[in-house]
């Protein structure tokens, strides 16, 4: 679930339609039904692409508990494409428990891009487990 939002985000393939994704670089504060999380991404090159590298801060209630993770919890590379008014968004997530590909894609909603909001949804990526929430509204802080 955090990993999907993972998200959340970013950066600048071409699109098929010669558009570039816009600069996502930094805080997105997100909401779903467990909780919140804050987003940071980071623009970085590696290998001639630009990647984005992500941290994540969550506050998840979860069978009754809440739990806080640190900033420095979780560090991904993400990779991002345009499409269809869209960002495709690939998460390489970092090694061990919570290592795993996700698919995002972000949709610009209620002003789009512009306005950094937008509404995630998963997609079918090789994910290794079952994803405890499929949407999350987020806004650039």
């Amino acid at each position: 679930m955090r990993h999907l939002l993972v998200l959340v985000l970013l950066l600048g393939f071409n699109l098929a339609h010669g558009d570039q994704c816009p600069d996502l670089s930094g805080e997105y504060l997100c909401n779903y039904d467990r909780g919140t999380e804050l987003m940071t991404f980071t623009m970085a090159e590696e290998e001639g692409a630009v990647v984005y590298h992500y941290n994540e801060t969550f506050h998840l209630v979860a069978d009754g508990e809440v739990r806080d993770f640190p900033q420095d919890q979780f560090y991904n590379t993400v990779r991002v494409a345009c499409r269809e008014g869209s960002l495709i968004v690939d998460l390489l997530a970092a090694e061990g428990e919570y290592a795993d590909h996700y698919r995002v894609k972000w949709t610009p909603i209620s002003g789009g891009i512009k306005e950094h909001t937008y509404l995630f949804d998963t997609l079918p990526a090789g994910t290794k487990r079952l994803l405890g929430q499929d949407r999350f509204f987020c806004r650039k802080q």
